[in-house]
């Protein structure tokens, strides 16, 4: 595994062998694709703070606002104003995952950033 010094510029992780990796692993995409949005991710960072998704991503944000109550059940979540909660719904993203995959590891590194 290459190793990007945490401060290194964000254009220098971005582009880091760990990335391309990630994005051809986790994302499926062949490294022409992965360069072309790595390339794409560091023009937006420079200029917006931002980067877009690596592949479309299902907000599904009507299904999450419908199941408000349920989510009112998590201690995160309990206490928190309707607004917010609606809010919220509209930040969270629907995963399909197959039955018995492994969703993490207690004890290891989050895979949702590749740096």
């Amino acid at each position: 595994m290459t190793r990007v010094h945490a401060g290194a510029p964000p254009q220098r992780r971005l582009r880091s062998p760990d990335t391309l990796d990630y994005l051809a692993r986790r994302q499926g995409m062949n490294p022409q694709a992965a360069r072309q949005w790595l390339d794409r991710a560091a023009q937006s960072l420079m200029r917006t703070g931002t980067m877009p998704p690596a592949k479309p991503v299902s907000r599904q944000v009507e299904r999450f606002r419908s199941q408000l109550d349920d989510l009112r059940h998590f201690s995160l979540l309990q206490g928190l104003p309707p607004d917010e909660l609606d809010l919220i719904s509209g930040r969270l993203i629907h995963k399909v995952h197959a039955k018995g995959e492994t969703l993490f590891v207690q004890g290891q590194p989050a895979s949702r950033s590749p740096w």
